[in-house]
């Protein structure tokens, strides 16, 4: 979209993780995060207890409190990311928004954050996640499937990440693997077959 407006509710407090940054190696994991306490305490006032224990707050959350007192440069990525997650969350959000944050981390990294994200919900963060990892989209309450900057389907993840809609948006061969607990797996064919001859299905499990 090259143009539109959104709409936050009063009171409504953003935070923003990105795909990826560079983080200064060199300093401790509690440095970056207690940056998220910026926009409450500003640039020149020290921290105060509040903003401390909000600090501590968000690392433990996050599973990054354990190296609170590390350099960067000595975090995995899945750590890192962890840690920038917690400087997001150290703002006290009610709206977090996040851009592909799983692309680099591992499945064990992948699964703590949205974890973490899911517990978020709890506490009444609502995060709002561009992603391409189709699997892990459908761990979402809800999904939103765009086409050219367009919105080709909404609802919950059973209804969009169907493999008729998710091949035609992406113009390639979907399956999608329908588990037992209903949690769905989106799987890429050979490209080899002419996208005309290909017809779709989402594969049901079997008894």
């Amino acid at each position: 979209p090259t143009a539109g407006a959104v709409q936050l509710a009063s009171g409504a407090r953003t935070a923003y993780l990105a795909q990826s940054e560079a983080l200064p190696s060199e300093w401790l994991a509690r440095d970056l995060v207690e940056l998220g306490r910026l926009p409450s305490s500003g640039f020149w006032r020290s921290l105060t207890p509040r903003d401390r224990a909000a600090v501590e707050s968000a690392m433990r959350r996050t599973g990054s409190w354990a190296f609170a007192e590390q350099r960067l440069a000595r975090l995995s990525g899945g750590e890192r990311q962890g840690v920038a997650l917690a400087r997001a969350l150290a703002q006290e959000p009610t709206l977090l928004l996040l851009d592909e944050p799983t692309t680099h981390l591992d499945p064990r990294h992948q699964a703590e954050l949205l974890g973490t994200l899911k517990r978020e919900a709890t506490r009444g963060v609502a995060s709002v996640v561009v992603m391409h990892d189709l699997t892990l989209a459908g761990e979402a309450d809800r999904c939103i499937l765009l086409t050219d900057g367009k919105v080709n389907a909404n609802g919950a993840a059973a209804e969009v990440l169907r493999a008729d809609l998710l091949s035609a948006a992406y113009r390639t061969e979907i399956d999608v693997l329908q588990a037992a607990d209903g949690r769905r797996a989106v799987l890429l064919r050979s490209s080899g077959q002419p996208r005309s001859s290909f017809a779709p299905r989402t594969q049901e499990p079997s008894a």
